[in-house]
């Protein structure tokens, strides 16, 4: 059955990749802004259901949905997509030597039958002080516009910086590999 990819984000599109499965794209279009909860758990449950909704509705043949959702959590405070660059500044001078936790839900919707699987994985991690010339060129060349709390931990600028990951780049990514493949593989059966 054909998988739909309910996302934009080049880092999904790369685990996806990875992962070996063909795929479409289809992006949502829905306000996440519009979806709050102060649990990281709930916030990206309802966002990923919520996007797989969407791209459900567009759809003019049946597939498999697979739609997720990430944030990061710092300090108890939920970070998500930054909107400046002096915000993402501050947020890495916060970071600095915090730890962080990246929550990933994924959500996988058989449209043939509505049969829907969800998940959650999440990941630890920090980072030392990272230079202010190495920010910049982060935010010049990194994309860190489309990403939770501007965070990739990929990216080779930042690894250097890296003090610790605990659990997969793949969480952080915002698509955990095994996951969606045991979800897609419960929506099918």
């Amino acid at each position: 059955m054909h998988i739909i990819l309910g996302s934009s984000s080049a880092s999904r599109q790369q685990v996806m990749r990875e992962l070996g499965l063909p795929f479409t794209i289809v992006t949502p279009d829905i306000d996440e802004k519009s979806i709050r909860f102060d649990d990281p758990e709930t916030l990206t449950l309802a966002i990923a259901n919520a996007k797989a909704d969407a791209v459900a509705d567009k759809l003019t043949e049946s597939g498999i949905v697979i739609a997720s959702d990430h944030v990061e959590v710092c300090d108890g405070v939920i970070y998500e997509k930054p909107s400046s660059e002096q915000e993402i500044r501050e947020l890495y001078k916060h970071f600095s030597n915090r730890e962080l936790v990246g929550y990933s839900a994924v959500v996988v919707l058989n449209t043939a039958t509505g049969k829907r699987a969800q998940g959650i994985e999440r990941a630890s991690f920090m980072y030392r002080e990272i230079p202010d010339a190495v920010l910049t060129q982060y935010i010049a060349e990194g994309d860190p516009w489309n990403a939770a709390g501007a965070i990739r931990v990929q990216n080779e600028l930042l690894l250097p910086y890296l003090e610790y990951l605990h659990g997969g780049v793949d969480v952080i990514m915002g698509l955990p590999k095994a996951l969606t493949l045991r979800l897609v593989e419960e929506v099918q059966n």
